[in-house]
């Protein structure tokens, strides 16, 4: 194995790590000790772990591709100690995923685009099975208080305390803040009832055939008087085509927040794991002023410092992007 993995709890949480190793790593036959000290940032568990719901679905199975096989973790100034962010990130080259750790986002009014992040950051990889041994180690152990978070190490605190040492992958993570950059605000934005649009989406990605699950993404929205912003009730269609000829066509009424959207082609069995990994009730598909541009999917949370309740301002936490198929793509 090339990241070995090491789980160290007490004979009491025997059980608890007897299901945990049915996961695919392997334990070394000696001791792994990290190289650095173990000191790092704490981060609380449910945050944590309903992170790694959403991100961890987004990291390539590739086996060729080492650096898209690891989760990313980035943190700016002050991360864990407050005032800082901590993100993590993960991609699979067709579909791309980031969240913020109790840290404030951008509000619904402000700008979608750049990496939101200080130019100065340090940041960890996570191989695949270790954040997969680790999301299921937060279900199973119950934590009672923050995880400790540190290179080659995380520590769980709960009424069976278990650490989880790694060896860190020498690969690099891609240069995913460029995407981020390349995004200006929103230019057409559409909000569907996530029940019903993963319905369609799914249908149409069990319906297309070929290599990319092509499927056309279409809109029509409210008119309104010249010079205007209008929203309200829209139709938007999901068309494929099979290579015989035969089509399926998916009608959906939606909500559009910004008008102007553009046809454009998705493959449509990233867009369902995109769906699948968004965790809110509604989903905004979000496009930026061009066919050719990467869809986003935001995801909002709490703005830091404010009260709770309906009238609660949001901010941007997260994101997650599909990138589109280019028109000549077979």
């Amino acid at each position: 194995l090339s990241h070995p993995v090491l789980i160290v709890a007490p004979r009491s949480a025997g059980d608890v790590i007897a299901d945990l190793v049915l996961y695919d790593v392997e334990l070394p036959g000696t001791a792994y000790v990290p190289e650095r000290p173990p000191s790092g940032l704490c981060l609380e568990a449910l945050e944590l772990a309903l992170m790694l719901d959403c991100v961890l679905k987004h990291v390539s199975t590739d086996q060729n591709c080492l650096g898209l096989r690891c989760l990313f973790l980035e943190a700016g100034a002050g991360a864990g100690g407050g005032g800082g962010k901590l993100r993590a990130v993960a991609t699979d080259g067709y579909t791309l995923a980031w969240q913020n750790l109790g840290s404030e986002g951008l509000g619904r009014g402000e700008s979608q685009g750049g990496s939101g992040l200080p130019d100065q950051t340090t940041g960890q990889m996570i191989p695949l099975p270790v954040g997969t041994l680790l999301e299921t180690a937060l279900g199973k152990v119950k934590p009672s208080g923050p995880v400790s978070v540190s290179p080659g190490r995380f520590q769980i605190t709960g009424k069976q305390d278990v650490e989880i040492h790694y060896r860190v992958p020498e690969e690099e993570f891609p240069a995913y803040r460029n995407v981020l950059d390349c995004l200006g605000p929103p230019t057409a934005t559409l909000t569907f009832d996530r029940t019903t649009l993963i319905a369609a989406v799914q249908r149409c990605a069990l319906f297309a055939d070929g290599m990319y699950k092509r499927m056309a993404i279409q809109a029509e929205g409210p008119a309104g008087p010249e010079g205007s912003t209008p929203t309200g009730p829209a139709r938007v269609a999901f068309t494929c085509r099979r290579q015989n000829g035969e089509s399926l066509r998916e009608e959906l009424e939606v909500r559009m927040d910004l008008p102007g959207w553009l046809p454009i082609l998705v493959n449509a069995s990233k867009l369902l794991r995109c769906l699948d990994s968004h965790p809110d009730q509604e989903i905004s598909v979000c496009q930026h002023g061009s066919a050719l541009a990467p869809l986003t999917l935001p995801i909002w949370g709490q703005a830091s410092g404010q009260a709770s309740g309906a009238s609660q301002a949001q901010a941007l936490s997260g994101q997650i992007i599909c990138m589109p198929l280019q028109p000549d793509s077979e």
